[in-house]
C-alpha cells in the first residue's frame, strides 16, 4: 500500500467524520485506520445515526443492520429509495422507484 497516495482521501474522510484516525509509529501522517477490533452494537448505532444526519441513507442502513436495528435499517432503506426517486428524472423510472418503496413497506 502506498500511504502517501491514499493520504488525501483519508484526510477528507477524517474531516467528514467517516473514519477514525489513530497515530501509529510507522505512519508519519497519523491516518492509518484502526483495525483488529470488532465494533460494538453501540458504535454501529452511533455511526448509523451519524450517516442519517449526513443524509447517507444507504450507509446508515448498513450500520443499522450491523447494530441489529431492523426498524432503523428499514427506515434508512426507505429514505434511500425516496431520495433516489426524487433525484431520478420524471417518468417511469421515478414511478418504479416510488412503487419499490410502497411494495417494500406495505
Amino acid at each position: 500500500e502506498n500511504i502517501k497516495a491514499r493520504a488525501p482521501m483519508f484526510k477528507l474522510w477524517g474531516v467528514r467524520g467517516l473514519v477514525r484516525r489513530i497515530s501509529k509509529g510507522l505512519d508519519p501522517d497519523g491516518i492509518t485506520l484502526a483495525r483488529g477490533r470488532e465494533s460494538s452494537k453501540e458504535e454501529w448505532l452511533e455511526r448509523g445515526q451519524s450517516m442519517m444526519d449526513k443524509k447517507l441513507y444507504k450507509q446508515a442502513a448498513f450500520c443499522f443492520q450491523h447494530a441489529g436495528e431492523r426498524r432503523k435499517q428499514a427506515a434508512a432503506d426507505a429514505l434511500n429509495l425516496v431520495m433516489e426517486s426524487s433525484e431520478a428524472k420524471s417518468g417511469s423510472n421515478s414511478r418504479d422507484k416510488v412503487r419499490q418503496v410502497q411494495m417494500r413497506y406495505e
